[in-house]
């Protein structure tokens, strides 16, 4: 799978091996929760030979999917990337995704059919994820690095809206 959007500059592929590094250390650069970042689950953004973006649909031991470690790096962004990413990930997808975002952020995925749920309504893998980044985002604010209150989102069995 390889996705160049029309007039880019860089192009979407499923990652290989090699991307491994890079998709840690944008994750970690962004003080994402790094969980389940093996490779074989991502797609990256490539602009020549640089990775400027990665995201995965990450696979919790309960069978719940999510789309988690969104990351673009700043010089990258509002440029469509991360939408292509998110487009590649869910082109396949038929049951329900969820995703854990930043309460403001939530309104950009409901284009791609993901709406509001209480934590309660998640299945449980992704109620513990959703919880150890509360514990996460508390510690930070306790040391002065702020992190925004953080919600759960679900898209429905494949009911996808085109963006």
């Amino acid at each position: 799978m390889t996705i160049t959007p029309t007039d880019a500059d860089w192009l979407i592929r499923a990652a290989g091996p090699d991307d491994q590094s890079a998709i840690s250390a944008l994750v970690r650069t962004e003080r994402l929760f790094p969980y389940g970042l093996g490779w074989r689950s991502f797609v990256v953004a490539e602009a020549g030979e640089r990775i400027v973006g990665a995201a995965q649909i990450r696979n919790h031991r309960d069978g719940a999917r999510e789309l988690g470690s969104l990351v673009v790096t700043p010089g990258w962004r509002n440029r469509g990337v991360a939408e292509a990413m998110i487009e590649a990930l869910l082109v396949g997808e038929t049951g329900p995704v969820h995703l854990v975002t930043a309460a403001e952020r939530a309104p950009r995925f409901t284009r791609f059919g993901f709406e509001k749920i209480s934590v309660s309504q998640a299945p449980g893998g992704l109620q513990r994820h959703f919880w150890l980044g509360q514990i996460g985002g508390g510690l930070s604010r306790l040391f002065s690095l702020r992190r925004p209150r953080s919600m759960v989102v679900m898209r429905r069995d494949g009911d996808a809206s085109s963006p």
